[in-house]
């Protein structure tokens, strides 16, 4: 049985717009739907809030080429500048609260949010790798960052590995020393790297990432 094509949806925020045209004109050619009806059917779509607008600039361009072209005018998309200060905001926000990358699950819900916030500013200019690992890393928890950090990566894939090593091996802790990694989280660097957390990882080799890297150095 086929499954039914999910219709295109759109709450009004200019942030999701272009997605919401690319999931209608997906949905509309896999229907079979004649491109001369795509303006007037969109319309169907556009919420109350919006829809003077796009009936306005429908009835001006009839094309489905044009119409797009004038409707994204009402919707630019952010500057470098404003993209560029909400990764640092971001960063900010992240830093003020570590405990937001302190445990794997908050580690990978940042990892999705430092992309999306990313790619505003890709749309501008080119960001090489080093800074992609720069930035990602000022907005971690200090002693979750120096682990990471010494698995010296290179890009955001290995930033993904090295941050599955580090949170599975923090798991081999015993209650005492996760007992202190929990306190290191609100430290600053240099306590973290004098600690027997950062002192006892040996990070993984690109080549053996899936063994334990984690040797737990007795408290004396």
């Amino acid at each position: 049985m086929t499954r039914p094509l999910p219709e295109p949806t759109w709450n009004g925020a200019a942030g999701t717009i272009r997605q919401f045209i690319r999931d209608f004109t997906w949905f509309s050619k896999r229907c079979n739907f004649p491109s001369d009806y795509y303006v007037p059917d969109i319309l169907s779509y556009i919420p109350a809030s919006q829809f003077k607008v796009w009936e306005r600039v429908a009835q001006d361009h009839p094309d489905w080429d044009d119409f797009v072209k004038k409707i994204l005018e009402y919707y630019p998309e952010p500057s470098l500048v404003d993209s560029s200060s909400r990764m640092d905001q971001f960063i900010s926000e992240n830093k003020a609260q570590p405990h937001r990358t302190s445990n794997k699950c908050d580690f990978f819900a940042y990892l999705r949010w430092f992309t999306i916030v990313l790619s505003a500013i890709e749309h501008h200019r080119t960001v090489p790798n080093s800074e992609k690992v720069s930035k990602f890393s000022q907005g971690l928890s200090t002693i979750v960052g120096a682990l990471i950090d010494k698995h010296k990566p290179q890009d955001m894939n290995e930033i993904i590995a090295a941050g599955n090593a580090v949170f599975d091996n923090i798991g081999l802790l015993d209650l005492k020393t996760k007992a202190l990694f929990e306190k290191l989280v609100h430290s600053n660097l240099e306590a973290c790297r004098q600690s027997v957390i950062y002192q006892g990882y040996t990070p993984l080799s690109s080549a053996n990432r899936d063994e334990p890297g984690l040797t737990v150095i007795s408290h004396g």
